[in-house]
């Protein structure tokens, strides 16, 4: 499965999105399902685990999750040093 996700991703624009609310992550992966290589996590860990297989173009991120908030996600992920974009939710 991950070279395929690493596949799909270099065909178009890779997007990780993660977030606890069900709702929001379904509501992405139905408007972005031709647009983009949408991966919708409902974890942070998971979201880190996704990262190590690939980093994605943009990162959109909840503020703040049960396991982690987006500042340590960004520290965790090493994604600040990369010329990626995380953007955080509120």
């Amino acid at each position: 499965q991950p070279e395929k996700d690493v596949a799909m991703a270099k065909e178009h624009r890779a997007v990780l999105v993660v977030d606890d609310d069900l709702d929001l992550l379904s509501m992405m992966e139905a408007y972005s399902a031709a647009k983009v290589t949408l991966w919708s996590l409902p974890a942070m860990v998971s979201g880190l685990q996704k990262v190590a297989q690939g980093m994605p173009d943009v990162i959109l991120l909840d503020m703040k999750l049960p396991d982690m908030n987006a500042w340590e996600f960004a520290r965790e992920s090493g994604t600040g040093s990369t010329p990626r974009a995380i953007i955080a939710l509120l």
